[in-house]
């Protein structure tokens, strides 16, 4: 038993142990938002929510060409954009959020790692 354990602590390194104490802190919403733009998957976060912003921004323009149309053909063009642009805002922020929860997942499997790690 003792030699697994020995096994483990020489995988431990000094980033493992600087990770574990900066674990140690509960994040709050911002922090989390902020914990996934420092993953790999940094590039695809930017994108996306560049991708987001500009897709809330063409649902409210559709949405105000939908208003002010008069006739039924623009009314029923724009609104199906409209209502495409909800969805697409809706499946960008889906894609930021399930992100967020594997990078928060992450980070409590690698607490839970290192807190059954023995001590020193």
């Amino acid at each position: 038993m003792t030699n697994v354990d020995e096994e483990i602590k020489a995988v431990l390194g000094a980033d493992d142990k600087a990770f574990l104490a900066d674990l140690e802190k509960d994040d709050a919403m911002p922090d989390m938002v902020v914990n996934a733009f420092r993953t790999n998957m940094r590039g695809w976060m930017i994108f996306a929510w560049v991708q987001t912003f500009v897709l809330v921004v063409l649902t409210f323009w559709c949405g105000y060409e939908f208003i002010v149309a008069t006739e039924l053909d623009r009314k029923m063009f724009w609104g199906l954009f409209t209502i495409l642009g909800f969805f697409s805002t809706g499946m960008m922020k889906m894609w930021v959020w399930l992100e967020m929860s594997r990078v928060s997942i992450i980070r409590e499997i690698k607490r839970l790692e290192l807190t059954l790690s023995p001590p020193n």
